[in-house]
């Protein structure tokens, strides 16, 4: 995954969220010749899990508070849920071996992060803005 300014939504602590998280997932591609059970692999993944974690709580609040309809809140946190479900899931196959290389898991992460921000996140936007404004 490369750094794309498209995913700038003008809140700083998202978009520093979504930096932080591509830099994580670039560390993670990096690492792509390795077993995941290498400990750096571990780590950054770990890292990666948490990240999400946390930004998805973060950019919940946002959204209630810049006043996007309940709605779309609603299946923006179910599309939260269901990433880190996945993202569970992903864990529970490296502890079983069910998966032996970082550029497997890697391509996952990157597409489900990827689309989040492309279908979830930057609709947004324009209510981050008007709040903003106001």
């Amino acid at each position: 995954m490369t750094k794309n300014s498209k995913f700038i939504l003008n809140d700083p602590l998202i978009d520093e969220q979504h930096s932080a998280l591509q830099d994580s997932l670039c560390a993670l591609q990096a690492l792509h010749d390795r077993h995941l059970s290498d400990e750096k692999v571990v780590d950054c993944l770990t890292r990666i899990s948490h990240q999400l974690h946390q930004h998805f709580l973060s950019e919940e609040a946002l959204m209630a508070r810049v006043g996007v309809p309940a709605d779309e809140l609603a299946i923006h946190k179910n599309e939260h849920f269901r990433i880190l479900e996945e993202m569970a899931d992903l864990h529970y196959s490296i502890m079983r071996g069910h998966l032996s290389w970082v550029a497997d898991v890697q391509h996952k992460i990157s597409n489900w992060v990827s689309e989040h921000l492309r279908l979830f996140d930057a609709p947004i936007a324009p209510y981050i803005n008007k709040a903003n404004r106001d």
